[in-house]
């Protein structure tokens, strides 16, 4: 008798030795499939990107077999606050209802607009080097918020 006990997509396929895209793909592929053999495929969630510009809207759950796409976007935090969070700044010092921050740095603005005809926005982000952690933020004409932290 035979048992299968893994197997792996395109093995004996040509690789493209320019880019590592590929082997990367086939790894987290890999990755997925012993995640979803030992914990079931309605344990298994991964973010699959949506075509929306507002950043909270942009990616939406997917669970189990359904194909994770992989699109080159600028780097976003991977901890987003729904609804982002309130902050106010004295001088070199960032504070929310939770916790304070030194800035050390920041670049920006990233301009993130666009959806016009679902009554569109207009953003401008920053991401901020603090002491404890590196934090994205938008400002707009009443408030300065906080919207996700980088890992």
């Amino acid at each position: 008798s035979l048992e299968v006990q893994e197997t792996a997509p395109n093995l004996d396929s040509n690789r493209d030795f320019f880019s590592k895209q590929e082997e990367a793909r086939e790894l987290r592929g890999a990755l997925i499939a012993r995640m979803r053999e030992r914990l079931g495929d309605s344990a298994v969630k991964h973010a699959i990107p949506s075509p929306r510009q507002l950043p909270e809207a942009s990616w939406r759950w997917g669970e189990g077999k359904e194909e994770a796409v992989i699109v080159p976007a600028p780097l976003r935090p991977l901890r987003l606050f729904q609804p982002p969070q309130p902050l106010e700044r004295k001088n070199r010092e960032l504070r929310s209802k939770m916790q304070t921050w030194q800035i050390h740095s920041f670049q920006g603005p990233e301009r993130i607009t666009g959806e016009w005809w679902l009554g569109g926005f207009f953003r401008d982000y920053f991401r901020v080097e603090t002491d404890k952690a590196e934090l994205w933020i938008y400002k707009t004409d009443e408030e300065l918020l906080l919207h996700g932290i980088f890992d």
